[in-house]
């Protein structure tokens, strides 16, 4: 009997042992770094490992965060932490040392540079930061305000209109004159500009995009397609059976823009243009507003003439067609209309190209290279591999023997022949490519002969611009 009670007693001992064992298991289990048996006995975002729960790394395994900023956070999977060195708001840096967070390189830097000028708020003043902190260095005179000069900041007559202002310039209701850069038309509408009854524009043929004034005009016909945003779509439905064609006027205050939505991938379509008198020009864009194609008289005309795109492997998308009228030497009434005529032809959408043929490789504006899986041509994204003298798109396209980049002849939009090209001191540094040395705005770069003075005006996007032997002056 007195057996039978001290087992009794041990067991309940064990048990009472066994119990409090358990407890304390329970108290650990589902925490990081604490025991578990299985994934469900940890917490949510850890898993069990060798009876130890842990983060699971693997959340963050194919997530690249977008943000400069950021880091993939291991228990979401979200980019949601920040990385280090970096800063979203002012709080992130060192305030009490005047540190503030730059909203372009989410990096903390100081309030200011030393020596660094800028316009006060009200533009009656020039300040410059001395020992980090903004000092008035220049008060303006009466009706001048704060503006930047080239790469300095001047005191200036304040603008009344956007005519006083320079090309690409608009004034905005400080009196100042100022590039605005955009992406669309109504981006431009939100500026607040000296007279909110003067409309602006986004200029998409410009680079880089630029909102300028809208000229009214009475002359150029009734159409309403004076900027992209209101293009006028053309259907071209049947246009593999028929050819379509358009009649309309257009004065030198005038462009015209029309559409076309390419529902395939297009071997080939025509686009002509043509015009009894004055010197009209036809400039062919994809979606995105890049030259595809163009045409323009190399001469200054006004007698009138043709100009033709001969398009190639083009893939399916919007496209746009701008037509304008230049003006030339002779013109004198910038509201004469004139008559043209534009017609879509050709359109045939059997042939692809192939890199084997090189189809994409010859075409004139831009380099790009053949898609054999939807049979067209598409923009090269080189990335430093274009020699001198090859054409190119962008700067970064260029290897490292272009000093000076991608040379980029946009006027009106179009890239006659963009291509790499390098600084020079005279035109022996660009004998070997056959080119002459050019006296540009802030240096001198290696540019192909010129051929006429029409070639130098576009060149320097000057009026007064002439070619002697070869030489733009």
């Amino acid at each position: 009997m007195k057996f039978f009670y001290t087992l009794l007693l041990l067991m309940t001992l064990i048990a009472t042992s066994c119990s409090s064992d358990s407890k304390d298991l329970s108290k650990n289990l589902g925490k990081e770094g604490k025991n578990c048996y299985k994934d469900k006995t940890c917490n949510d975002n850890l898993i069990c490992v060798n009876n130890i729960c842990k983060i699971e790394k693997d959340k963050c395994k194919d997530i690249t965060c977008d943000k400069v900023w950021a880091d993939c956070n291991p228990q979401n999977g979200k980019c949601d932490v920040l990385k280090e060195g970096y800063c979203v708001i002012d709080g992130h840096c060192d305030t009490q040392n005047n540190e503030i967070c730059n909203q372009n390189t989410f990096k903390c830097q100081k309030t200011c540079i030393e020596n660094t000028k800028k316009c006060s708020e009200n533009t009656k003043s020039i300040l410059i930061c001395k020992n980090n902190v903004w000092e008035n260095d220049t008060t303006c005179e009466n009706n001048k305000v704060c503006q930047k000069n080239s790469e300095t900041l001047i005191c200036k007559e304040k603008c009344n209109s956007h005519s006083d202002c320079a090309k690409k310039e608009i004034c905005n209701s400080l009196g100042q004159c100022i590039k605005y850069d955009c992406n669309n038309d109504s981006e431009c509408g939100e500026i607040n500009s000296i007279n909110n009854n003067e409309k602006l524009y986004c200029d998409v043929l410009a680079i880089p995009k630029t909102c300028i004034p809208f000229e009214e005009h009475s002359c150029g016909g009734e159409s309403d397609n004076d900027i992209s945003s209101k293009a006028e779509e053309i259907d071209i439905t049947d246009l593999k059976n028929h050819d379509i064609m358009l009649n309309k006027k257009i004065c030198i205050k005038d462009q015209d823009w029309y559409k076309i939505n390419l529902t395939k991938d297009v071997s080939s379509l025509n686009f002509n243009l043509s015009f009894p008198k004055g010197d009209l020009d036809l400039i062919i864009v994809d979606k995105n507003f890049k030259t595809i194609g163009y045409s323009m008289a190399s001469n200054d005309t006004n007698v009138g003439g043709e100009e033709t795109v001969n398009s190639k492997f083009l893939a399916k998308g919007l496209y746009y067609i701008h037509i304008y009228r230049y003006k030339t030497s002779t013109d004198t009434d910038l509201s004469a209309d004139n008559d043209y005529s534009l017609k879509l032809s050709n359109l045939d959408t059997d042939t692809r190209c192939t890199i084997a043929n090189k189809d994409c490789d010859n075409l004139k504006i831009l380099r790009s290279v053949c898609d054999e899986e939807t049979g067209s041509c598409k923009h090269l994204n080189a990335n430093k591999t274009v020699e001198l003298g090859d054409l190119c798109e962008e700067k970064n396209n260029c290897n490292e023997n272009a000093s000076y980049g991608c040379f980029d002849m946009e006027i009106q939009g179009i890239n006659l022949d963009n291509y790499c090209t390098k600084i020079c001191s005279s035109d022996l540094d660009c004998s070997d490519m056959d080119m002459v040395c050019l006296s540009l705005i802030v240096t001198s770069v290696c540019v192909k002969p010129c051929t006429s003075d029409n070639d130098c005006k576009l060149i320097l996007d000057d009026e007064t611009a002439v070619c002697n032997n070869g030489k733009c002056n």
